[in-house]
């Protein structure tokens, strides 16, 4: 499987379990889900797939713990577990594949000679050609605590590692900063991020480390 479509996966099964975390009623449940939701799209954006393996084994138990409890219906479960199977799957064949040589060569420009015949980056586009950002998606820009806008928070500080609100303002210009705000304080609340720093302009967040027992 192409390592985009790694990604994808990854982030379809934590959109589903973030989702799925929302309607849980159980604290400690929730939260766990939530924070292993960041740190598989953490540990795949970083081909760091031992540790994913181990995040989906991880994600596997607390759903098999959910269903038990009674917090996670069991055909909701089996869509779950069926997922993380296919990611585990896809996981293990890239991780065995062994190194391709690539010809680094080709993909530069030549080194322009006396005449100046040839420039350096002509291989990349003139800015007129570039196209321009897609239009916001209207689905998260309306509603405080947007369930769909607080996973793509998620998403994105996960995918930068940190992140300030500078940065976040920029993913959504169609929310007002202190909806961004609101949003950033729930998903610390709820364990998912945490913020480093005293709230100046310094300060960044970050996803929120899952100790593993």
């Amino acid at each position: 499987m192409a390592s985009f479509n790694l990604r994808r996966k990854a982030l379809e099964i934590s959109h589903a379990l973030f989702r799925l975390a929302e309607q849980i009623s159980e604290v400690h449940l929730r939260n766990e889900l939530q924070m292993l939701n960041v740190q598989l799209i953490r540990e795949e954006s970083q081909s760091d797939f031992p540790r994913a393996l181990q995040t989906l084994g991880l994600m596997e138990s607390l759903v098999m713990y959910g269903e038990a409890v009674g917090q996670i219906t069991y055909a909701d479960s089996q869509i779950i577990y069926r997922e993380i199977q296919y990611l585990r799957m896809a996981l293990r064949n890239v991780s065995e594949q062994k190194p391709i040589t690539l010809d680094l060569e080709s993909i530069f420009s030549p080194l322009p000679d006396e005449s100046g015949n040839e420039t350096i980056g002509s291989i990349y586009p003139e800015r007129s050609e570039v196209a321009s950002p897609p239009a916001q998606n209207e689905s998260l820009v309306k509603g405080k605590h947007n369930p769909d806008r607080l996973w793509a928070v998620t998403k994105r500080v996960a995918e930068l590692g940190h992140a300030a609100i500078r940065d976040i303002i920029a993913v959504f210009p169609g929310v007002s900063e202190r909806t961004l705000r609101y949003d950033l304080q729930k998903l610390c609340e709820q364990g998912v991020l945490e913020r480093v720093g005293s709230g100046g302009p310094a300060s960044y967040y970050r996803a929120r480390e899952v100790a593993e027992v």
